[in-house]
């Protein structure tokens, strides 16, 4: 709650916060959680606010857990939330796909499912 005026501290203004009352000259900008990721404690204005990956996601930064991935085997809903194992007969090949279903595809002899896809190209 620092923001040196005249004579006293003024309170931080929406969305920014110092954790030390009375010890730091300006506020900082309240920290924004990213994709994969949603607010586990809301910014106040002595202290930040700290995000967590949403189920099924893997932090990029494991302390601060601010934006999180979807890992390849796994696939996102239509609306991003949530985050699976693909099941039987899909696969992902990216971070944040969404799961597909195997195609075939014959070369010579041999039929290749798109999850195959590496051992083809």
């Amino acid at each position: 709650m620092n923001i040196y005026g005249k004579d006293k501290c003024k309170d931080c203004p929406n969305d920014q916060y110092s954790p030390n009352e009375g010890e730091e000259i300006a506020c900082s900008h309240c920290s924004k959680c990213g994709h994969g990721s949603e607010e586990e404690v809301v910014c106040t204005p002595t202290s930040d606010a700290r995000c967590r990956c949403k189920k099924g996601f893997t932090p990029l930064d494991t302390l601060k857990k601010k934006i999180c991935f979807c890992q390849v085997g796994y696939g996102v809903d239509l609306e991003g939330n949530n985050c699976i194992e693909c099941k039987h007969g899909f696969f992902s090949n990216e971070r944040n796909s969404v799961c597909q279903k195997w195609k075939e595809a014959c070369l010579g002899i041999r039929c290749y499912s798109s999850a195959d896809r590496a051992l083809i190209s």
